[in-house]
């Protein structure tokens, strides 16, 4: 049995850098979903994830984007498969600033863990530059 729900909303004004719209508002999306084990003689399987997407646009060149996300799974034992457990999480936030419609700056961090691997982390800065052909 799967139950998935999503949740998206946005407060304040709608912004629109292309055309130098100035406002201020906040976009979010949240998704959460489970899955249920099967009766048996099936192995269980149990998932759960949660993301969460955001933005906060603070003016019209101006954001911060927020990204949560968060994935646990779990399998029973069978006749040719050990049992296993899993877990995921990212996080990751970043400021973006545009400098007139050719260039923009980004400056973020993120980090992912897994429960098979080490975790990882990285802080990074971007420019952006359109150029014409």
């Amino acid at each position: 049995m799967t139950l998935p729900t999503d949740q998206r909303g946005q407060l304040g004004r709608q912004l629109d850098s292309d055309f130098d719209r100035v406002g201020r508002d906040v976009w979010w999306f949240l998704q959460a979903s489970t899955r249920w084990a099967l009766p048996a003689p099936y192995p269980s399987l149990n998932e759960r994830g949660v993301r969460l997407l955001s933005v906060l646009h603070l003016d019209a060149s101006e954001s911060i984007r927020l990204i949560i996300q968060d994935e646990r799974s779990a399998r029973g034992a069978t006749a040719s498969l050990a049992p296993s457990q899993d877990r995921k999480r990212h996080r990751s936030l970043m400021w973006k600033k545009r400098f007139g419609a050719r260039h923009q700056a980004a400056l973020g961090a993120q980090r992912d863990s897994s429960s098979d691997r080490p975790s990882r982390s990285e802080v990074f800065l971007k420019w952006q530059m359109a150029i014409d052909g």
